[in-house]
């Protein structure tokens, strides 16, 4: 997963997650089960991220 935030570059990924995340809950970008994949990945490569693994 931290490959993707990798490529895409970090600030673009945690803006696009906002961004997506924001616009479905206003109800103005409609989600399916493709989109709900995609914002379920976005947030745990955020998670991922922000949150560093425990040691052990």
């Amino acid at each position: 997963m931290n490959e993707m935030a990798a490529q895409i570059g970090f600030e673009e990924l945690r803006l696009s997650a906002s961004e997506t995340l924001a616009a479905v809950i206003a109800g103005s970008l409609p989600i399916d089960a493709a989109m709900a994949q995609r914002l379920s990945e976005l947030f745990f490569v955020s998670v991922e991220l922000f949150v560093p693994p425990k040691p052990g």
